[in-house]
């Protein structure tokens, strides 16, 4: 699985001190159970808003079109 683990300085359940934190092959961190739930929530708070800038640049498209007498359902 390749494995490791290393010395951590931060906060986990309140408690600010140096811990034992699961790394990756590459290093990297693994995320505790609470770190990957609010990674998750960010990336959907993410893609939520981008679909939602999205939708208004198409909203605002479609107006400028319609200003210009265009359709913009044939275009």
């Amino acid at each position: 699985m390749k494995l490791g683990l290393t010395l951590w300085e931060g906060e986990y359940e309140g408690i600010h001190t140096t811990w034992l934190r699961w790394v990756d092959e590459f290093g990297n961190l693994i995320a505790t159970g609470r770190e990957g739930k609010e990674q998750e929530r960010a990336a959907k708070e993410q893609e939520r808003a981008a679909k939602e800038a999205a939708l208004e640049r198409t909203a605002k498209l479609e107006a400028l079109l319609r200003q210009l007498g265009q359709d913009p359902n044939q275009v």
